[in-house]
């Protein structure tokens, strides 16, 4: 497990009203095993479920297109920040989700990977995304650090008191189970196949655990003001339609009607791209996107957002990089899990 650091980042605010969780300018601090805080100008966090930031360099293609870069797994180092604290460096390798630091947190089976986007401002923003969806193991770290108190929660999501798949928190908020996540459980997942991907976890959830690991929800490419951070690492600074190509591959990824269930992350290795490194972009499990679209009302019932990648009940164009699947912000499916972005120091 890489070393505990701390960093401060400076990142311009990628949505108006956006907390901790939205990629504004954030102290990341995960000193202490906490549910991330309420995303104010400190927080608790570790890159990716609890790996070291890996050290990459990354380059914005011209006409405005972004690009993006794999990264290493060499060590990663932080900067000081602004509070005088000095930086520290921790190496940062590929590891397996079933171990875990002195933190508690488990680290992702390989390391984030690089990516450059365009900013709203019309600049780079470079970022680091999970090379693959977050895995049972790491979400059920999760769980067991989790404090049901609003913090670490976004303002739509503070009624959120329980992050443990396909449960109705105490205080109802809307909030039901579902009938196609009846069967999952989290626990003896973790157990059995840490690594497969994370799911039946609702949009707030998949907001706290991305808090909690260090960074933030990804955001999609929905017409907001801010960088289409999924969307440009799925499709590479190509432009490609899927993470892989222009032209729909039957199971190249884990996608239907082959697949019946999730797989381990990384189980088709040539389910890769648009960045080298990143799998699992296409199929799978789908992946809950930062839309901004909850701050429509405060009202979680009566919000939706997009979920990126399709899962394994999908085939053809549900599978493509541009989001087109909405899903209510409360529901619970058996297809939708999780990815992070996270600041690149």
């Amino acid at each position: 497990m890489a070393s505990i650091m701390r960093v401060r980042v400076g990142i311009a605010c990628l949505s108006l009203g956006l907390s901790l969780a939205g990629g504004c300018g954030l102290l990341l601090d995960f000193s202490n095993l906490t549910d991330g805080g309420s995303g104010g100008s400190s927080s608790s966090a570790s890159g990716s479920g609890g790996a070291g930031s890996t050290s990459a360099s990354s380059s914005t293609g011209s006409g405005g297109a972004p690009s993006s870069t794999t990264t290493s797994s060499s060590s990663g180092t932080t900067s000081s920040g602004s509070t005088g604290s000095s930086g520290t460096t921790g190496s940062s390798s590929s590891s397996s989700s079933s171990s875990s630091s002195s933190s508690g947190k488990v680290g992702p089976v390989l390391p984030p990977v690089a990516v450059t986007v365009i900013g709203p401002d019309g600049g780079p923003d470079p970022i680091l995304i999970d090379a693959t969806e977050v895995t049972a193991a790491q979400y059920e770290a999760f769980v067991e650090a989790f404090t049901p108190t609003p913090a670490g929660q976004r303002d739509v999501c503070k009624w959120n008191q329980s992050v443990v798949p396909n449960t109705a928190p105490a205080n109802d908020a809307g909030v039901a189970s579902s009938a196609e996540c009846d069967t999952y459980d989290l626990a003896a997942e973790a157990v059995a196949h840490p690594n497969a991907p994370v799911r039946c976890i609702h949009w707030c959830d998949a907001a706290a655990y991305c808090t909690w690991a260090g960074g933030w929800m990804c955001h999609g490419n929905e017409g907001k003001p801010y960088a289409p951070e999924w969307k440009t690492a799925c499709e590479s600074s190509a432009g490609l339609t899927y993470p892989y190509g222009n032209t729909y591959v039957a199971n190249q990824c884990v996608d239907a009607p082959a697949a019946t269930q999730p797989l381990d992350v990384h189980s088709r290795p040539l389910c890769v791209g648009g960045s080298p490194g990143l799998f699992d972009m296409s199929g799978n499990v789908g992946e809950w996107l930062d839309c901004g679209c909850e701050y429509d009302t405060p009202d979680p019932t009566k919000n939706s957002a997009y979920v990126g990648g399709g899962g394994y009940l999908e085939s053809g164009s549900a599978l493509a990089c541009a989001p087109t699947r909405t899903l209510p912000l409360i529901g619970f499916y058996q297809d939708v899990g999780a990815r992070c972005c996270y600041p690149n120091p």
